[in-house]
């Protein structure tokens, strides 16, 4: 007899302890992240979650941009997975993913979804709801402050409607509540309350939350930013002219000036010459050498640096560099029409899977249990619209419309797959008026006779009436 989901996960639990669903026990060894390695080891607290890096602000507003371009709709379920059912028009759900909440546009809440799960994994909507339990409205909570628990035998407070209640939760070995801390003030919601997205897959070290690919690439980050300050400095100090003045000898071996003349030298020097009075005429009154200190602009360039890290970011979040602007990525692209194929394969390669995760998981936490209580309809991502994908939809249009051309497929079906309604009038071949068809019986020879160039024999009764005649 299979064992029931609950009995598995405390069966886990047992294992694994309370506190993740993946063992850290020696037996089975979690992978560190590469600076957390003994050889590689850098502290990267100075960089927090990455999330204000360039290079990674440069990425993410690549995906921020695109993601939210295909409108969400609500269809009616259709057979094939890649195909659109018929739109349901006015639905409750849609006017709500538009206008989540009085301040903010649903666009707004989708980039916040697709930068939260990149950066720390996970993206958080909580349910505002009535008294009568109707979500009202959709508000993102901070996903570093979010602490998915699990429960046991646990009585608290949960935010249940607007109102605090103090509740026993229902025992739940994987996630029983979220627990949002904030500004030192703990408020707990129940899982049917929130909307949680893993839109990259799970961690690895806790299944219950999602996996954040920036983690991974926080060393380059803090090699990025060092290279900056590093570049910065050179320019503030060294990057203008830097003058080095060496007083000459005199004869009588006594160095010109004496120590207090020179240092107000320097002083009138950098009051005369820096800022910016930059560029201006230098004029001496004593004996020196001077020299010119500087580093030229090929020997402070720094690209190499901030390129490597530039290229771990596209890699990591799977976005061209190009598109980014990265330096790497400029030098890379040769011309448009690369760019463009560069634009279809990321659209395609990247952002299709994801909005196909996201519809998938609004399906899930909200259409199903708070509109319609049933499996006949979904909620995704309207690609149809999305101007990268148009060369796909016109290649698969032209199949389409040879198939039924050539009498292979119905019209249903050419109809069925360009995602249009289709009807049981289109349930019909398409056949020229031209074309004769001659069904087949299953005792005849299919194979002409080429003496008789097909038309039919006399037998042998009717030929010799024929001849006698």
């Amino acid at each position: 007899m299979a064992r029931s989901p609950g009995a598995f996960l405390r069966d886990l639990r047992k294992n694994f302890g309370d506190s993740n669903l993946v063992t850290t026990d020696s037996n089975i060894p979690i992978m560190p992240w590469g600076w957390e390695t003994e050889s590689g080891f850098t502290d990267v607290k100075e960089i927090g979650d990455g999330a204000r890096n360039s290079a990674v602000v440069g990425a993410l507003n690549v995906l921020k941009n695109r993601f939210p371009e295909p409108p969400g709709r609500v269809f009616e379920k259709s057979d094939g997975a890649e195909d659109f059912g018929e739109t349901v028009e006015g639905h409750n759900l849609t006017d709500l993913i538009e206008k989540p909440n009085s301040h903010m546009l649903g666009e707004e809440l989708e980039q916040q979804v697709v930068a939260a799960c990149h950066i720390s994994g996970d993206a958080y909507w909580v349910k505002n709801r009535s008294p009568a339990g109707i979500v009202l409205e959709l508000w993102p909570i901070i996903p570093s402050l979010v602490e998915p628990l699990p429960t046991r035998g646990w009585t608290g407070p949960v935010l249940v409607g607007g109102q605090t209640v103090v509740m026993r939760v229902p025992d739940d070995p994987y996630i029983g509540i979220f627990r949002y801390t904030i500004g030192g003030v703990e408020t707990n919601f129940l899982p049917s309350d929130v909307v949680h997205f893993r839109l990259l897959g799970l961690d690895d070290e806790d299944h219950r939350r999602g996996f954040g690919p920036i983690k991974s690439v926080l060393r380059e980050l803090v090699g990025d930013e060092a290279a900056s300050q590093f570049q910065t400095a050179l320019l503030k100090r060294v990057g203008m002219m830097g003058l080095i003045f060496m007083p000459k000898v005199l004869p009588d071996g006594v160095a010109y000036p004496g120590k207090d003349a020179a240092n107000e030298m320097q002083s009138k020097i950098q009051e005369d010459f820096g800022g910016h009075n930059r560029g201006s005429t230098f004029v001496g009154t004593g004996p020196y050498d001077v020299h010119v200190a500087q580093f030229s602009p090929e020997q402070m360039d720094l690209r190499t640096l901030h390129w490597f890290a530039e290229s771990r970011v596209a890699s990591v979040l799977e976005v061209p560099a190009i598109l980014a602007g990265f330096g790497a990525g400029v030098e890379a692209t040769s011309g448009r029409s690369e760019s463009d194929t560069l634009i279809k394969d990321f659209t395609t390669g990247k952002l299709v899977p994801l909005w196909r995760r996201y519809g998938a998981r609004v399906t899930e936490s909200l259409l199903i249990p708070d509109f319609e209580g049933n499996r006949s309809r979904i909620f995704r991502k309207d690609t149809r619209s999305v101007r990268a994908l148009q060369q796909n939809r016109v290649e698969q249009t032209t199949a389409s419309v040879a198939g039924y051309q050539g009498g292979v497929s119905t019209r249903g079906e050419a109809r069925g797959d360009l995602g249009l309604q289709v009807t049981d009038a289109d349930d019909v071949f398409l056949i020229p008026s031209t074309v004769t068809t001659i069904p087949r019986e299953e005792d005849s020879d299919p194979t002409p006779n080429p003496a008789t160039n097909g038309e039919p024999q006399l037998s042998d009764e009717e030929l010799a009436d024929l001849l006698s005649s």
